[in-house]
């Protein structure tokens, strides 16, 4: 674990408690609703051309990229002003997001800062400079909820202090990636004729056409519940399902984003010389994360009401209980993380993109069954098993692209995932034989 993920790791377990006495989960809702919408609008603007910065060798190269990405951001946040100033009632209709009200005049901000804070993250990468994303993660974590906490005691406790404190934590997260270098370049952008810029766009066309739309299935289908959960439950249901998924994907980012890219660096070098070595790499890796995960996550399907309980308060009892549920699906998500860079390496970029679409109709599939059940956590019980199918299909693609047999490492993984989770199971059933504060009830509210 780098120094930065683990200073951020401190920031949200000192603080997150602090935050979850103050504001309600209906307010935590609204933000999660709002932050999902501006994050995926400012993925579609964007098409995903800043992570091609990273690419270009000559200056004059990347300044037309850069070039392009600014004017992508700057036109895109002017667009979606005037949708809004038009259409505003129609557009939070249309996207489910009606609890936001007033503060959807704030997003094409919040839309711009989230760009702008994408190109300088990718720029940074381009020069080498990744303690300074690293550096900029932990600002934003700590001056967000620093925020949060300061507005909470100057305004009336709402969801406007949250998406107010976002707007701070991003607008000090861009300062932090900033180098003198890159506000420069960010000037001599201005050399650039605009024909040499949609030349640049035409050459990485593919990031719009190909990159994109695996991207935003991925992020969509993924915050689906966040705008689907309201219609049947309330926006508390959604504050419930946004913190569980917030806390899990601490885990996530520290084990599986964290190895995607030793992965991809030695799958880049040995599925061409070495594909022997590469299929061992990808049982060890497959197999260290599977252990790990069902570790931590065990924990959480055996004691997450009582842990959220007793770490957020006990409003969050029933995120507790989300969190236990969807953590069978965490698990495959862990495993599956280093292993979408593996199709690029075998340059399947479609194969990929068609694995997207299929994990998504699971997941489209799942939500939709479940909502109609009207119960909350079997709405999301549904909804996390048909994420499992989803990546189950993934990671059968995977082991095909290497020649590996998949039935032995799923039987295997099932008895593995079964025996820890199960352990942890009979844990809680023989505790609340003692304590009756332990009382196991996954699915009652």
């Amino acid at each position: 674990m780098s120094s930065g993920a683990f200073a951020n790791f401190l920031i949200v377990f000192i603080l997150t408690p602090v935050l979850t006495r103050i504001f309600s989960e209906e307010q935590f809702g609204v933000y999660y609703q709002y932050f999902s919408l501006a994050t995926i609008i400012s993925t579609i603007i964007l098409g995903t051309y800043p992570v091609a910065l990273v690419i270009p060798k000559l200056e004059r190269e990347f300044l037309k990229l850069l070039k392009l990405v600014i004017a992508l951001s700057i036109i895109g946040t002017l667009t979606l002003q005037i949708v809004i100033l038009i259409a505003g009632d129609k557009f939070m209709a249309a996207t489910n997001t009606e609890n936001i009200g007033e503060l959807i005049h704030l997003l094409p901000f919040s839309m711009f800062l989230i760009c702008i804070s994408q190109i300088c993250n990718y720029s940074n990468i381009r020069e080498a400079l990744f303690k300074k994303n690293s550096s900029s993660m932990v600002v934003w974590s700590g001056s967000e909820k620093g925020s949060a906490l300061l507005l909470s005691q100057i305004l009336t406790p709402s969801a406007i202090g949250l998406v107010l404190a976002n707007v701070v934590g991003n607008i000090a997260r861009i300062f932090t990636l900033l180098s003198f270098s890159l506000v420069k370049k960010m000037r001599n952008v201005f050399s650039i004729s605009n024909f040499e810029v949609f030349q640049k766009a035409r050459e990485f066309i593919k990031y719009p056409t190909r990159v994109l739309p695996s991207t935003l299935i991925s992020t969509f289908t993924s915050d689906l519940p966040l705008y689907l959960l309201v219609g049947k439950f309330g926006i508390a249901a959604v504050g419930f399902f946004g913190m569980a998924r917030n806390l899990l994907n601490i885990s996530y980012n520290l084990i599986g984003q964290a190895l995607a890219p030793v992965y991809f660096k030695e799958a880049a070098s040995l599925y061409v010389n070495d594909k022997a070595r590469l299929k061992e790499l990808t049982k060890s890796i497959f197999f260290k994360l599977l252990v790990i995960s069902c570790l931590g996550f065990g924990l959480i399907f055996g004691f997450g009401d009582i842990i959220f309980k007793i770490f957020l308060g006990d409003e969050w009892l029933t995120a507790g209980k989300v969190a236990a549920i969807i953590s069978v699906f965490y698990v495959f998500k862990i495993i599956s993380s280093p292993f979408s860079n593996l199709f690029n390496v075998a340059h399947k970029e479609d194969q990929l993109l068609i694995l997207q679409i299929v994990i998504a109709i699971c997941r489209i599939l799942g939500i939709y069954i479940g909502i109609s059940t009207s119960h909350l956590l079997l709405a999301i019980a549904i909804y996390s098993f048909s994420s499992v199918i989803g990546y189950a299909f993934f990671l059968n693609s995977t082991f095909a692209l290497l020649d590996i047999n998949a039935i032995p490492l799923f039987i295997k993984s099932i008895l593995i995932m079964a025996f820890i989770f199960g352990c942890f199971y009979l844990l809680r059933l023989l505790i609340s034989n003692w304590f009756s504060y332990f009382q196991y009830d996954l699915l009652t509210i």
